[in-house]
């Protein structure tokens, strides 16, 4: 009979002893682009409770999933003893089932397309001889306190090299009065065939209902040459503008100057909102060669940018 009690106390001992399984923390972390990856972290001394088959015969001890599918209801955990009475615990919130290698991530949830705003002006055809360039309009807007603003691009598609880039606009009222020709914020003075440069103009007047854009520029035996832009990083320079940094590098075999870089905001619509541009005042920057760029562009709500870069050929 003893032999029998001290068996029996030596079964609770080495089930107190095992003690139930310990619980997995999960770690979530979420990006700004609502990814969330989950990192789980195994607890190696969470292994089943042994099961015991002499002195006495127990229960089987409940099977337990590692980590337990989220649902609307509480989960119970047993304790251990085949008598015990479960405790209720509240249901994790997220919880993945079990996971042996990497925990999968949540693809990237997909912003709904923006619809871009109505026109706010006419464009008028242009009909004065000029440079033959492509003016492609993007944002055509009106803004508080009676603002109007355009913004797009200028292509180069001739076959000759053009100096002296730039462009006027002209707006007109509900009246017919006309305001300008003013000039164009156009960033690059150097346009090669098959290059192309952003534009901006804002006007404050009232009841502005057309504009006219006019390109200018003249041929020229310069040339434009290319620019690599690296460790390019964004940052807020307060609350009025947004500032890219980077590296400007001369991919050419000859050596460069006049390197300029633009960077203009687009919203979710895809129109360009906002124009900004530097240049580097380092001149013969030799090949492989890397110069540092700052650049502000006047900040207002976007979704991503984009850069520009352009160089002319250091021919002495």
């Amino acid at each position: 009979m003893k032999r029998l009690v001290s068996c029996m106390l030596l079964g609770v001992i080495l089930l107190t002893a095992c003690g139930a399984p310990k619980t997995v923390i999960v770690t979530q972390e979420v990006t700004r682009v609502v990814e969330v990856t989950q990192v789980v972290k195994e607890d190696p001394a969470s292994k089943p409770a042994p099961t015991f088959t002499r002195y006495p015969t127990y229960t089987p001890y409940p099977t337990h999933t590692l980590f337990p599918t989220p649902t609307n209801t509480a989960t119970t955990t047993p304790t251990m003893g085949p008598t015990s009475t479960p405790t209720v615990t509240p249901t994790p919130s997220a919880m993945p089932t079990e996971m042996s290698t990497q925990a999968p991530t949540r693809p990237p949830v997909t912003p709904a397309p923006v619809v871009p705003p109505t026109p706010a002006m006419t464009q008028i055809k242009d009909t004065d001889p000029g440079p033959p360039f492509t003016i492609v309009v993007s944002a055509n807007r009106s803004g508080e306190n009676s603002t109007y603003k355009v913004t797009g691009t200028m292509f180069n598609h001739s076959s000759k090299m053009y100096e002296a880039v730039g462009m006027n606009a002209t707006f007109y009222d509900d009246q017919n009065f006309r305001h300008g020709p003013l000039d164009v914020n156009v960033p690059f003075q150097l346009l090669a065939p098959g290059e192309e440069t952003p534009f901006s103009i804002e006007i404050a007047a009232r009841r502005v209902q057309s504009f006219l854009l006019h390109p200018e520029g003249r041929a020229t035996g310069r040339e434009s040459a290319p620019v690599t832009l690296s460790n390019v990083s964004l940052s807020y320079a307060g609350t009025d503008s947004v500032r890219i940094s980077g590296l400007a590098a001369n991919p050419n075999a000859f050596m460069i100057k006049n390197v300029a870089v633009a960077g203009v905001l687009l919203d979710g619509s895809g129109q360009i909102v906002s124009l900004g541009s530097t240049y580097v005042l380092q001149e013969d920057i030799t090949q492989n060669s890397s110069v540092a760029f700052d650049l502000r562009i006047p900040r207002v709500p976007f979704l991503r940018y984009q850069l520009y870069a352009q160089s002319e050929r250091d021919w002495e």
